[in-house]
């Protein structure tokens, strides 16, 4: 089982799904079944660099997970989670600096020593933001969103020709088995912008309207299972 298919499946459990079938008809489409009349295609949103082969996943990911097991180790009181913004172009600081850093900043908004809006900067290349404070259980401190600069463009801009492209293939993809099942999901794991937040964000990534053919289109963020998207779009 691939990565971006994991996590759509500890998604569909964290939503209080159980009956979930990997491959019910083998490799092929779809990739899971809820409850016998449900199919499921998984696929990420990704963007290539337009200098190399590789992906922003790929070349992301790393400093990613590096500064999401730094914010780990940081303890505080269980009253909420200070969520963080992600910013990095390359060349990017080395380990130990990223990991000091994400640790002596983190600590800071924990211990309520950081305003929401301030940001700080691990290197030249590389900054992180508290932008938001949610109330409940949950870790004292996570990463909420991650910015690639080296990639150009608006964000909402890039996920959407992402989003777009990742319809289109699916939809082909599945036109001939559709007969299959009662409903059709589609779940994007967002390798692009780890969650956009907020009103205004969605509505952005909703112009022009989607037009597609799926009962379901999930987008959800890959650091955070349980914080997703549903779009409606134009049949």
């Amino acid at each position: 089982m691939k990565l971006s298919e994991r996590l759509a499946r500890d998604h569909l459990v964290a939503r209080g799904y159980r009956d979930i079938e990997y491959e019910p008809d083998g490799n092929t489409t779809p990739d899971f079944v809820i409850e016998r009349r449900i199919a499921v295609e998984v696929t990420r949103l990704d963007q290539l660099e337009s200098s190399r082969s590789r992906s922003a996943y790929q070349m992301g990911r790393p400093l990613v997970d590096r500064v999401c097991k730094a914010l780990r180790r940081i303890e505080g009181p269980e009253d909420g989670t200070r969520w963080l913004t992600l910013r990095y172009r390359r060349p990017l600081p080395p380990a130990e600096q990223v990991r000091k850093g994400t640790e002596a900043y983190a600590r800071q908004v924990v211990g309520g020593e950081v305003p929401i809006g301030a940001a700080y900067s691990i290197g030249p290349n590389l900054q992180l933001e508290y932008r938001l404070f949610t109330d409940g259980s949950g870790d004292p401190v996570r990463v909420a969103t991650v910015i690639d600069e080296d990639l150009g463009g608006f964000l909402g801009s890039e996920l959407r020709r992402s989003l777009d492209s990742a319809i289109r293939k699916k939809s082909a993809k599945t036109a001939r088995y559709r007969w299959r099942y009662q409903e059709w999901w589609l779940i994007l794991i967002d390798f692009v912008s780890y969650g956009l937040r907020g009103g205004d964000q969605h509505e952005q990534l909703l112009m022009p309207p989607l037009v597609h053919d799926w009962d379901r289109v999930v987008i959800v963020n890959p650091l955070d299972i349980s914080q997703y998207l549903e779009l409606d779009g134009l049949r």
